[in-house]
């Protein structure tokens, strides 16, 4: 009976007791502390959807009611050209997407929204190669037309990151692309990384040109340049010797020896540019499910994208 965009907008059949307030859990990450925020919903606007009856639905439903329901904005009554509709429709639109936003993936925002959803393509996956694949969904709105509101779907197909490794991926990517990650590989990718002994999310910000054995820090205690190989083969890692934010575990004292596989056939991921540079070796992250993918195409997956959405 309520439905959310998942940001800052709420929709209530019936008017909520106020306060009304939420406590959220954030879980704990590393050596922080566990955060618990209150969300408080405030009542901005109560919506007669009357107002939207009578704009569009006339006269086909002035047979249905005792009191008289006249459509100005359709007899072209100027009086009302002022009267915004667009609440209305933009509330009819949350609710009808409600379902899709629970059960698939969503891209992009307000009336550009469309929905993916994995459940369509389990019997028949479409590989795009690359490290990519496709995932069918449709794009949905709510239309105002001439006396009456329509919903209007249309079925789409969208590349989506396969899910695992980012080393097999970027391995899959530089077969595609003459032994070079593809230029928009990784752009706006969120991936995990648990060698910290904890699970953290990333997002990434580009991919670099060097490798774990081509890029060096200065290091205080070894005295001098150490590479990024070396650091992570070291027996333990401690905070203070490669970006504090990057390196620092639960116990503050360092890491366990992970050395890596692909130190020189790899490049690293940058998660963090500013204060300072973050960069982690592919090897060592994860694609988490359902993770689309925002850059161009090559000849190839679009061949088999536009073959797919073709196929009835």
């Amino acid at each position: 009976r309520v439905a959310h965009d998942g940001r800052q907008r709420l929709l209530s059949v019936s008017k909520l007791p106020g306060p009304f307030v939420v406590n959220v859990k954030l879980p704990k990450q590393g050596d922080q502390q566990p955060l618990e925020v209150s969300v408080e919903f405030v009542l901005k606007h109560e919506l007669d959807m009357d107002v939207l009856r009578r704009c569009v639905f006339w006269p086909s439903v002035q047979k249905h009611h005792s009191r008289p329901i006249h459509s100005r904005h359709a007899a072209g009554d100027t009086t009302v050209k002022d009267v915004d509709i667009q609440p209305y429709v933009s509330a009819l639109q949350l609710v009808t997407q409600q379902h899709a936003r629970k059960t698939g993936v969503r891209i992009g925002r307000d009336s550009q929204t469309r929905f993916f959803f994995r459940e369509l393509t389990l019997h028949a996956p479409i590989n795009l190669g690359g490290g990519l694949e496709a995932l069918r969904g449709f794009f949905m709105s709510i239309r105002p037309t001439y006396e009456q509101v329509m919903t209007n779907i249309n079925p789409g197909i969208a590349p989506f990151y396969v899910t695992g490794s980012l080393a097999n991926a970027m391995f899959e990517s530089m077969r595609e692309n003459r032994g070079f990650v593809h230029p928009d590989f990784g752009r706006k990718l969120k991936v995990k990384t648990t060698y910290q002994g904890y699970e953290k999310t990333w997002t990434i910000q580009k991919v670099l040109m060097t490798t774990a054995l081509t890029t060096s820090f200065y290091s205080k205690e070894k005295g001098g340049n150490i590479t990024v190989a070396e650091y992570f083969a070291q027996s333990t890692c401690t905070a203070s010797s490669f970006n504090e934010a990057l390196t620092r575990a639960p116990s503050g004292v360092g890491y366990p020896n992970c050395p890596l596989r692909y130190p020189n056939d790899l490049p690293l991921v940058c998660v963090q540019e500013k204060p300072s540079p973050i960069h982690i070796p592919a090897e060592l992250c994860e694609i988490p499910p359902n993770q689309p993918y925002f850059g161009q195409l090559s000849s190839t997956a679009t061949t088999k994208i536009l073959e797919s959405a073709t196929n009835r």
